[in-house]
């Protein structure tokens, strides 16, 4: 008989991220690979942004003789200081990888913290692309479950519990610890959105916070695995609690059950494959907006018009 404050939902997400396969088909490894080939691409890219700089600064103050390598600098800190700064710069420029379903984000910020992680215990690079994998699929099912913008969130809310469930992989915790990490990441990390907001500071900038804000949110999931590993217990009913994860997004009880559903399919790790990957270093809709335009500036050239010519352009556009 199960207790009265049962959490359904942590329950089925710690047996899900325990269950998944130990390894991956050769598609889920191509994908894998190329997500780490691309996010290291940018984060090498842009370790001379400001916010790049200034992470690997204060990360200085925590440096070990023994611990994680802080890119572009050859540094090392603890794991969970190495997630939050390696991870600046691969959002340096908004040119990491993309997924959109009800909600949208960028789930290869898992990255940086899982490498960290591999690091520090000496794991195989196998282990990391399955880990990686499991960060996938549970993020992309809370993206497509939840609408987290709508009450105010910002997309690390769902990518941080991936990064907890990957984590949790990774360090090969159990059923019972993986519901204790997740139950501490659940209660204690809500990402607000006003970091999108547009808002511009006194040089004319968008915030600098919005190139820490995920690998913040892997920070604290790593933490909140190894705290779990230690044996620190989370909340009873961090998800369907009066005050849970799910009382503070706008759920329907039938996308709950949808999610729920979903979890209890036994399935081999595919849901990596489905990310996109920018062409162009600007926001999630502005890609095909870039490419339509230089797409109309060909066509306009081969038919003797010259694009700076045209008087006006008309843009029409659904509701997203």
């Amino acid at each position: 008989m199960k207790p009265s404050h049962h959490d359904q939902l942590l329950h089925s997400l710690a047996a899900f991220t325990c269950q998944l396969p130990h390894t991956l088909d050769a598609q889920a490894t191509a994908a894998a690979l190329a997500v780490v080939q691309d996010s290291l691409a940018v984060a090498l890219g842009a370790l001379r942004h400001p916010a790049a700089q200034a992470g690997r600064r204060y990360a200085r103050h925590a440096q070990v003789r023994q611990g994680d390598t802080l890119w572009g600098s050859g540094e090392c800190v603890p794991a969970e200081l190495a997630a939050l700064v390696n991870a600046v710069p691969l959002r340096g420029y908004d040119y990491n990888d993309l997924y959109i379903g009800r909600s949208g984000g960028h789930p290869s910020d898992m990255l940086p913290g899982l490498m960290a992680l591999a690091e520090a215990r000496g794991l195989s690079g196998s282990a990391l692309l399955n880990a990686l994998a499991v960060g996938y699929e549970v993020a992309l099912e809370l993206f497509d479950s939840f609408d987290l913008h709508a009450m105010g969130w910002d997309y690390p809310v769902a990518t941080g519990l991936g990064a907890v469930c990957a984590a949790a992989r990774l360090l090969a915790l159990d059923a019972a610890q993986t519901r204790e990490a997740l139950a501490i990441m659940a209660t204690t990390h809500f990402v607000s959105d006003e970091v999108e907001s547009g808002e511009l500071n006194g040089r004319g900038d968008l915030t600098m916070w919005k190139r820490f804000n995920a690998g913040n949110a892997v920070r604290q999931a790593i933490a909140a695995c190894q705290l779990a590993e230690a044996g620190v217990e989370g909340a009873v009913r961090p998800f369907e609690g009066r005050s849970g994860f799910l009382s503070k997004l706008a759920v329907a009880p039938e996308d709950v059950q949808s999610l729920l559903a979903r979890l209890q399919t036994a399935r081999p790790l595919t849901r990596i494959r489905q990310v996109t990957f920018k062409r162009w270093p600007v926001g999630s809709r502005a890609q095909s907006a870039i490419q339509s335009a230089l797409q109309l500036h060909q066509q306009l050239k081969a038919e003797g018009i010259d694009p700076w010519s045209l008087a006006a352009v008309q843009i029409d556009s659904d509701q997203g």
